[in-house]
């Protein structure tokens, strides 16, 4: 009997162990699972912050830039300055902005750079050349890493000279233009507050055509000069026909009632005030003759009743 006893109680407590065991290895995986998932979740999170970090790269400052033009784009053979204006159109300041350039025939003596240029702000880059050669030149700019393509033009001197005088030329019509255009817009202002039919004469056209003109005699661009001071004089033409051409616009008696409004309401306010005055003197004058009138009545019936009286 006590040998089953024993026997039991080894089975019993066996049967135990092996319980507690497998209730180890569940825990123990489960442990190994979570631990893998906070793994997995912190390697989530890295590659957010990755990520974050990456677009505040990339949206934090951006180094662009774009070369507007070169000038003067035309030249006498020999030494000369070309002026290159940048701009900066990133949001990253540049610093030490210089410029190679090579083209048939073009040797470099000197580049001064941008030292800084800020975001959005436009500066020169001077370069120092000297040409060996006339006609259309083609030239390669590379400024950091990007790579700009322009075209000069070199002449002899006495091209240049021409060239010069020709600039001289428009330079002398273009002040004879300016003045036609102020007297224009005097007129057009004048006509304007008369009354005159001119609201489709716009003179924006013509102010364009004077700035391209002033811009293309500062940059010694003799053709470009020229086809914007014969576009400016046909304008100037057609504005000053339509000026003389315009007439003056009736108005209606609504728009003359809204044009004169105060005046209409003076008008009518004193017309209201006379008649209001004139009712209010009518009350006090009746008010007073009847005031006059009643001793006299008094006196009358005073009389008929003495007469009424028996002698």
């Amino acid at each position: 009997m006590k040998k089953e006893i024993v026997l039991f109680l080894i089975l019993f407590i066996a049967s135990i162990s092996l319980v507690v065991a497998e209730e180890n290895i569940t825990e123990n995986s489960t442990s190994e699972d979570i631990t893998i998932i906070a793994n997995s979740t912190n390697g989530v999170d890295s590659m957010d912050d990755l990520a974050n970090n990456e677009t505040i790269d990339v949206v934090g400052e951006i180094e662009n830039f774009t070369l507007l033009e070169i000038f003067p784009k035309t030249l006498t053979i020999g030494k000369a300055q070309l002026n290159l204006l940048v701009q900066n159109t990133g949001t990253k300041e540049l610093k030490n902005l210089g410029a190679f350039l090579s083209g048939d025939s073009i040797l470099v003596s000197d580049i001064r750079p941008i030292e800084i240029l800020k975001p959005q702000e436009q500066d020169y880059i001077l370069v120092w050349i000297e040409t060996r050669k006339t006609g259309d030149i083609k030239l390669t700019i590379r400024i950091l890493d990007k790579t700009f393509y322009e075209e000069i033009t070199v002449n002899e001197p006495e091209q240049e000279r021409e060239k010069k005088e020709g600039l001289a030329e428009l330079n002398t019509e273009l002040e004879s233009y300016i003045g036609d255009y102020e007297e224009l817009e005097k007129e057009f202002e004048m006509k304007s507050i008369q009354g005159y039919a001119i609201k489709n004469i716009d003179l924006g056209d013509v102010k364009n055509y004077l700035r391209n003109t002033q811009a293309a005699i500062a940059k010694e661009d003799l053709n470009n000069a020229k086809a914007n001071i014969v576009l400016l004089k046909a304008e100037l033409e057609d504005i000053k026909n339509k000026l003389n051409r315009a007439a003056k616009q009736t108005k209606s008696l609504k728009d003359t009632i809204k044009e004169n409004a105060i005046l209409v309401s003076t008008v009518i306010g004193a017309i209201l005030a006379g008649l209001t005055g004139w009712e209010i003197f009518k009350k006090k004058k009746d008010a007073i003759m009847t005031m006059v009138k009643k001793p006299e009545e008094a006196k009358k019936d005073e009389e008929a009743k003495e007469q009424q009286k028996p002698l």
